[in-house]
């Protein structure tokens, strides 16, 4: 029997619980680009989270406007956000990936 996306979506759904509370992970990525660290360059809109490779600080600029830093992030950290650039200026973690 062929499973479906959403028979698929079902087994992928996670329940992950945090200091804040619950978030509930309903989609897995479908594609990944490489991403150099540019104080002027955007990533592509639908980045559904992003990848740190090897440890280090991840500057990250929202699309509402509002930019942070993520501090001592461990090498295989997911960080669950859509940013819309990653910030040459205080990023030090290597190997990042944007998920799609």
């Amino acid at each position: 029997m062929q499973e479906t996306v959403q028979d698929i979506q079902t087994k992928a759904s996670i329940q992950v619980q945090g200091i804040a509370g619950s978030v509930r992970v309903t989609e897995c990525a479908m594609s990944a680009i490489a991403v150099t660290p540019s104080n002027a360059t955007t990533l592509p809109v639908g980045c559904q989270g992003l990848w740190v490779g090897g440890a280090g600080a991840v500057a990250v600029t929202f699309y509402a406007g509002s930019s942070v830093v993520f501090s001592a992030v461990p090498a295989g950290t997911l960080l669950k956000i859509s940013p819309s650039q990653v910030l040459s200026t205080g990023t030090t973690a290597t190997l990042i990936l944007a998920l799609y």
